[in-house]
């Protein structure tokens, strides 16, 4: 292979295009990062509520059951 096509295939090799090429890989999955996570932990913050509301009403109607 040509020098010239391996670098069209690697891309540019100077410093400032590979900079550049970092900082468009980075922010994109920083982005994503900080939009997706709040939304994970969300949800799971609120399905681990529901879990524990379920079990403390399991609870209660065995408590109720034992009771009678």
């Amino acid at each position: 292979m040509s020098c010239k096509a391996l670098s069209h295939l690697v891309g540019d090799t100077s410093e400032r295009t590979m900079v550049g090429h970092g900082n468009f890989v980075y922010v994109p999955v920083i982005v994503l990062a900080y939009t997706i996570l709040p939304r994970v932990r969300a949800f799971v913050l609120k399905r681990f509520k529901q879990m524990r509301l379920e079990r403390r009403e399991k609870e209660r109607e065995l408590e109720l059951r034992v009771s009678l």
